[in-house]
């Protein structure tokens, strides 16, 4: 099964493995970082200064 949902809200008891599709993250604990899936640092950049000019 894959779901969609926010870091914070993971319940792991309901999944034998979660996977975050991210570039970084501070403190995988258990979390699989899977780095290859994410968006290219070019690509995120620019989500970023379009998320923040509105």
């Amino acid at each position: 099964m894959i779901a969609v949902t926010n870091i914070r809200n993971i319940n792991y008891a309901s999944y034998d493995e979660v996977w975050a599709i991210v570039r970084s993250i501070k403190n995988p604990g258990r979390l699989k970082q899977v780095t290859e899936l994410s968006p290219s640092w070019n690509l995120f950049k620019k989500c970023l200064a379009l998320r923040e000019s509105g």
